[in-house]
């Protein structure tokens, strides 16, 4: 496999230094959700840089795929840069298999038996019924990759009657809900495969750039397929990406779960967290990656300069002696505003000579413009970061 860090480039590692506007001490479970939340952002810029570094050289959309669910536990991926889809089909379970970026498929037989398979043992369970052990997953995931999933949905119907023979009493309770689970699965199937050649149809509009708008039909029906993609992004703090080649898959920034992270030029690191008020956040991370947050911030510098610039009019429409140190006041604070300005207006350069020339290379129209979304999206969460902590970034220095 290409090594794709080759083509992120080198980068500066940055340090910053985040501080509260409040002189009050931040609660224990804030500064753990801050400390999250900018880790996630982080982390999620990074997928989105190495995702696009991918589509630009030409990886089909639907060798992309996303864990349905967070990551809780980062140790089941330490040392595990590529997974066996069906050997480790049990981590997959665990996060809920996957989302691609373009549907298969074979992607679709597994989510959608994969949740079968869980409603079943939900089922067996609520009865008192021995569940359906989680190594069976290994036998039970190539019937549904392989695209054959009525074979798949006989051998969960067969594993269910063995582990549900010794309740006499409930047996019929327990088939009929077997039956609704699977019938309900067939039914999802059959859905899909009713828009499979639409689907293809659309695979080859997007790869052809057309600009033309899509009919509302497709629109949907892209909703649909695709937007699960790009919600599990969004609103999972830890999402999984993959790179599918073959049965492997290959983890995407997969040093943010190495033990050996820390000598990763990408990488973010926590400094120190200072107590005292008001409160301090020093972060080490690489400037490129960490470039939307340095624009978060400069989107709230250019509020300030907006406010104390209609302060300062105000005040000059009064000619009343009391209001001339509150002029003063907001001339200073706008030459200070202005000067943080001038000095994070630089992170602007680096924003568009990284992340918007890597997305401009993707060959489709259609993900450049999802990603740029997806991108922004990350910005705002970076403002409202900010915004919701009372957070300023009083310093920054490039170390390395």
């Amino acid at each position: 496999m290409m090594d794709y860090y080759k083509l992120k480039g080198k980068t500066k590692r940055i340090e910053l230094k985040l501080l509260s506007q409040i002189n009050n001490p931040i609660p224990a479970i804030d500064l753990t959700l801050i400390l999250k939340k900018l880790y996630s952002l982080y982390y999620k810029t990074d997928l989105i840089e190495s995702l696009a570094i991918r589509l630009s050289t030409g990886v089909n959309p639907s060798n992309f795929l996303i864990s349905q669910k967070t990551i809780t536990d980062s140790s089941i991926l330490k040392d595990k840069d590529t997974l066996d889809y069906i050997d480790n089909s049990d981590i997959f379970y665990k996060h809920s298999f996957f989302y691609a970026l373009f549907p298969t498929k074979s992607i679709i037989s597994v989510d959608i038996s994969s949740k079968c398979f869980r409603d079943i043992n939900n089922l067996l369970y609520n009865f008192d019924c021995k569940t359906i052990y989680l190594r069976k997953l290994k036998e039970f995931v190539p019937y549904s990759y392989s695209g054959n999933f009525s074979s798949g949905m006989e051998y969960l119907y067969k594993l269910t009657k063995e582990l549900s023979k010794a309740k006499y009493e409930h047996q019929e309770y327990i088939n009929n809900g077997v039956d609704s689970i699977i019938g309900i699965a067939n039914n999802k199937f059959n859905a899909y495969k009713a828009d499979e050649k639409r689907l293809s149809e659309l695979s080859d509009l997007i790869d052809e750039n057309n600009d033309k708008e899509f009919k509302n039909n497709d629109v949907e029906l892209l909703k649909r397929y695709i937007d699960p993609f790009f919600y599990s992004f969004i609103t999972n703090d830890f999402p999984v990406l993959y790179q599918m080649d073959a049965n492997d898959l290959n983890v995407l920034c997969h040093y943010h779960f190495n033990k050996n992270s820390f000598n990763n030029p990408f990488y973010f690191d926590l400094k120190s967290v200072t107590h005292n008020s008001p409160v301090s956040i020093i972060i080490e991370a690489a400037q490129t990656i960490i470039t939307p947050l340095l624009l978060a911030y400069l989107a709230f510098l250019g509020h300030q300069k907006t406010y104390f610039e209609s302060k300062k009019a105000q005040l000059e429409t009064k000619d009343l002696r009391e209001k001339r140190s509150d002029a003063k006041d907001s001339e200073k604070h706008l030459e200070q505003i202005n000067i943080l300005i001038a000095n994070y207006s630089l992170n602007e350069k680096i924003f568009e000579e990284n992340f918007l020339n890597t997305i401009e290379r993707i060959p489709h129209l259609y993900y450049k413009k999802r990603l740029l979304e997806t991108l922004n999206s990350l910005v705002s969460q970076y403002e409202f970061l900010l915004k919701d902590f009372s957070l300023v970034i009083s310093e920054n220095r490039i170390i390395k």
